[in-house]
Protein backbone atom coordinates (compact mmCIF):
# COMPACT_ATOMS: atom_id res chain seq x y z
CA UNK A 1 0.00 0.00 0.00
CA UNK A 2 1.49 3.38 -0.95
CA UNK A 3 2.37 5.83 1.85
CA UNK A 4 0.33 8.64 0.30
CA UNK A 5 -3.01 6.87 0.92
CA UNK A 6 -5.38 9.09 2.92
CA UNK A 7 -8.80 8.09 4.27
CA UNK A 8 -11.50 10.78 4.12
CA UNK A 9 -14.82 10.12 5.84
CA UNK A 10 -17.98 11.62 4.42
CA UNK A 11 -20.07 10.13 7.21
CA UNK A 12 -20.87 13.47 8.97
CA UNK A 13 -22.21 14.94 5.72
CA UNK A 14 -24.20 11.82 4.92
CA UNK A 15 -25.75 11.75 8.40
CA UNK A 16 -26.61 15.45 8.12
CA UNK A 17 -28.25 14.89 4.71
CA UNK A 18 -30.29 12.00 6.11
CA UNK A 19 -31.45 14.11 9.08
CA UNK A 20 -32.40 17.02 6.80
CA UNK A 21 -34.37 14.70 4.51
CA UNK A 22 -36.12 13.19 7.52
CA UNK A 23 -37.13 16.64 8.77
CA UNK A 24 -38.37 17.66 5.31
CA UNK A 25 -40.38 14.44 5.18
CA UNK A 26 -41.94 15.00 8.60
CA UNK A 27 -42.87 18.59 7.71
CA UNK A 28 -44.38 17.46 4.40
CA UNK A 29 -46.39 14.79 6.24
CA UNK A 30 -47.62 17.41 8.72
CA UNK A 31 -48.75 19.72 5.93
CA UNK A 32 -50.48 16.81 4.18
CA UNK A 33 -52.27 15.53 7.31
CA UNK A 34 -53.38 19.04 8.28
CA UNK A 35 -54.87 19.56 4.81
CA UNK A 36 -56.70 16.22 5.00
CA UNK A 37 -58.07 17.01 8.48
CA UNK A 38 -59.27 20.43 7.32
CA UNK A 39 -61.13 18.81 4.43
CA UNK A 40 -62.75 16.27 6.77
CA UNK A 41 -63.67 18.68 9.58
CA UNK A 42 -67.36 19.55 9.68
CA UNK A 43 -68.46 23.15 9.40
CA UNK A 44 -71.42 23.73 11.70
CA UNK A 45 -73.85 26.59 11.96
CA UNK A 46 -72.78 27.44 15.50
CA UNK A 47 -69.02 27.65 15.07
CA UNK A 48 -68.68 28.20 11.33
CA UNK A 49 -65.17 27.31 10.15
CA UNK A 50 -63.58 27.73 13.57
CA UNK A 51 -62.84 24.01 13.90
CA UNK A 52 -60.96 24.00 10.60
CA UNK A 53 -59.02 27.13 11.51
CA UNK A 54 -57.77 25.53 14.74
CA UNK A 55 -56.21 22.48 13.05
CA UNK A 56 -52.44 22.42 13.05
CA UNK A 57 -49.43 20.14 13.19
CA UNK A 58 -46.14 19.93 15.06
CA UNK A 59 -42.95 18.08 14.25
CA UNK A 60 -41.13 16.77 17.31
CA UNK A 61 -37.96 14.72 16.89
CA UNK A 62 -39.15 11.64 14.97
CA UNK A 63 -42.89 12.24 14.94
CA UNK A 64 -45.61 14.46 13.54
CA UNK A 65 -48.65 15.40 15.59
CA UNK A 66 -51.78 16.75 13.96
CA UNK A 67 -54.14 18.47 16.39
CA UNK A 68 -57.11 20.75 16.75
CA UNK A 69 -57.03 23.19 19.64
CA UNK A 70 -60.69 24.18 19.50
CA UNK A 71 -62.03 23.43 22.99
CA UNK A 72 -64.91 21.36 21.59
CA UNK A 73 -62.85 19.38 19.02
CA UNK A 74 -62.80 16.19 21.08
CA UNK A 75 -66.61 16.21 21.27
CA UNK A 76 -66.86 16.51 17.49
CA UNK A 77 -64.22 13.82 16.92
CA UNK A 78 -65.49 11.32 19.51
CA UNK A 79 -69.18 12.23 19.90
CA UNK A 80 -71.17 12.92 23.07
CA UNK A 81 -73.99 11.41 25.07
CA UNK A 82 -75.40 8.10 23.88
CA UNK A 83 -73.39 8.43 20.64
CA UNK A 84 -69.98 8.81 22.29
CA UNK A 85 -67.34 6.35 21.14
CA UNK A 86 -66.61 3.44 23.48
CA UNK A 87 -69.83 4.10 25.38
CA UNK A 88 -68.17 6.80 27.49
CA UNK A 89 -70.94 9.37 27.05
CA UNK A 90 -73.81 10.45 29.20
CA UNK A 91 -76.63 7.87 29.11
CA UNK A 92 -79.48 10.28 29.90
CA UNK A 93 -80.94 13.20 27.98
CA UNK A 94 -80.16 16.76 29.01
CA UNK A 95 -81.22 20.29 28.26
CA UNK A 96 -78.90 23.10 27.27
CA UNK A 97 -79.38 26.77 26.52
CA UNK A 98 -78.01 28.24 23.29
CA UNK A 99 -77.11 31.86 23.96
CA UNK A 100 -77.02 32.67 20.22
CA UNK A 101 -80.59 31.56 19.55
CA UNK A 102 -81.96 32.17 23.04
CA UNK A 103 -83.54 28.70 22.92
CA UNK A 104 -83.38 25.62 25.14
CA UNK A 105 -82.70 22.28 23.51
CA UNK A 106 -83.24 18.69 24.63
CA UNK A 107 -80.50 16.34 23.42
CA UNK A 108 -79.21 12.79 23.63
CA UNK A 109 -75.81 13.91 22.38
CA UNK A 110 -73.97 14.32 19.13
CA UNK A 111 -72.78 11.58 16.79
CA UNK A 112 -69.01 11.41 16.21
CA UNK A 113 -67.72 13.28 13.19
CA UNK A 114 -64.09 12.16 13.11
CA UNK A 115 -61.69 14.33 11.15
CA UNK A 116 -58.28 13.91 12.82
CA UNK A 117 -58.19 10.12 13.06
CA UNK A 118 -59.17 9.46 9.44
CA UNK A 119 -56.75 12.15 8.25
CA UNK A 120 -54.04 9.74 9.40
CA UNK A 121 -55.44 6.24 9.12
CA UNK A 122 -57.11 6.65 5.73
CA UNK A 123 -53.88 7.98 4.25
CA UNK A 124 -51.17 5.64 5.54
CA UNK A 125 -49.85 4.78 2.08
CA UNK A 126 -49.71 8.44 1.00
CA UNK A 127 -47.87 9.30 4.22
CA UNK A 128 -45.32 6.54 3.57
CA UNK A 129 -44.93 7.73 -0.02
CA UNK A 130 -44.27 11.33 1.09
CA UNK A 131 -41.57 10.21 3.49
CA UNK A 132 -39.93 7.83 1.02
CA UNK A 133 -39.90 10.55 -1.67
CA UNK A 134 -37.94 12.84 0.66
CA UNK A 135 -35.51 10.08 1.59
CA UNK A 136 -34.95 9.20 -2.10
CA UNK A 137 -34.19 12.84 -2.86
CA UNK A 138 -31.19 13.01 -0.50
CA UNK A 139 -28.67 15.60 -1.59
Amino acid sequence: MPNNFRYVSHLPGVLRAIEEAKQRGLIAIGIFMKAKAVLLAPVGEVHGGNLRQKIGYEVEENKVMVYCNAKYAVYVEKGTGIYAEDGNGRRTTWVYFDSKTGEYYLTHGQKPQPFLTPAVFENIQEIKDIFMREMRDLE
